[in-house]
């Protein structure tokens, strides 16, 4: 898996599971967006298409909204 430097891939418990399927993660280098542009890309289409447009009551709503 490639992923960027976030707390939640980083994460201990993320380490181990990935490890019980025998995989590995790589990192994006730090402030550097352009080495996941297409993944960049695609969060900031949806958040101009969808999120800025819409006022959530709870992640459930988002989530259906995004969906």
């Amino acid at each position: 898996i490639h992923s960027d430097n976030g707390s939640q891939m980083k994460a201990k418990s993320f380490k181990a599971f990935l490890k019980d399927l025998a995989m590995l993660n790589e990192y994006s280098r730090p402030h550097v967006p352009e080495d996941q542009a297409v993944l960049e890309r695609f969060f900031r289409t949806i958040k101009q298409g969808e999120v800025y447009h819409e006022k959530y009551e709870n992640h459930y709503q988002a989530r259906d909204g995004i969906s």
